[in-house]
C-alpha cells in the first residue's frame, strides 16, 4: 500500500477515534495515549500527522475540504451554480452533523471559526473575486453563524431553507415568481 494512502488511513482512524471518544468523555480530559490506543496506532505515529488534538479537527476540516473541492472542480458562474455550490455546502455540513455538534458541545466552535477564516481568506487570495480585503471574513462569519445556528437547532430547518437564507444575504432576496 502507498505510503500516503497509508497516512490517509491512519488520520482517518485518529479523527474517528477522537469523534468517538468525545461522545463519551469532555474534550480537554481526553489524551493522546487513549486516543492512539482507540485509534489503534503509536504515539509516534500520532505525532508525526499531528501536534495537537486540535490539529486531528483542522486536518478533517482540510480532508473535508479537498473531498468537496474535488467534487465541484468548475466554479460557479450564475447565481443558479451558487446556489447549487451553497446547497452542497450545507448536505456536506448535515452529513457530518454528529461531529459539528460534539465541536459543539466541547465549545470548539472556535477551530471552525478559524479554519473558515482561513480558508476563504486563502481562497481569495488565490481567486480574487473583490479587492475588499474583509470580504473574505464576512462570507466566513455568514456561513459560521448561519451553521452554528442550524445545528443547535438541531437542523430542523430544511438544508433548501438554509441555502435560501445564505443565498438571499449574498445575492439579495430572491423576486416572487
Amino acid at each position: 500500500m502507498p505510503e500516503h494512502t497509508r497516512n490517509d488511513y491512519t488520520r482517518h482512524y485518529i479523527a474517528e477515534a477522537l469523534f468517538k471518544l468525545m461522545e463519551k468523555k469532555n474534550f480537554a480530559d481526553i489524551t493522546v495515549t487513549e486516543l492512539t490506543k482507540r485509534a489503534g496506532v503509536g504515539r509516534v505515529t500520532f505525532y508525526r500527522s499531528f501536534k495537537d488534538k486540535e490539529s486531528v479537527i483542522i486536518d478533517f476540516f482540510e480532508k473535508t475540504k479537498w473531498d468537496f473541492v474535488d467534487e465541484h472542480a468548475h466554479p460557479p458562474r450564475t447565481a443558479e451554480e451558487y446556489r447549487g455550490v451553497i446547497l452542497s455546502v450545507m448536505q456536506t455540513l448535515l452529513g457530518y452533523k454528529r461531529v459539528m455538534k460534539l465541536l459543539l458541545d466541547a465549545h470548539l466552535e472556535w477551530l471552525y471559526l478559524d479554519y473558515l477564516n482561513k480558508s476563504f481568506a486563502a481562497n481569495f487570495e488565490f481567486n480574487p473575486a473583490t479587492d475588499n480585503k474583509f470580504a473574505p471574513y464576512a462570507y466566513a462569519g455568514m456561513l459560521f453563524n448561519v451553521s452554528l445556528a442550524w445545528l443547535r437547532n438541531d437542523c430542523a430547518a430544511s438544508v433548501e431553507t438554509v441555502t435560501d437564507a445564505i443565498f438571499d444575504a449574498l445575492f439579495g432576496a430572491r423576486k416572487p415568481l
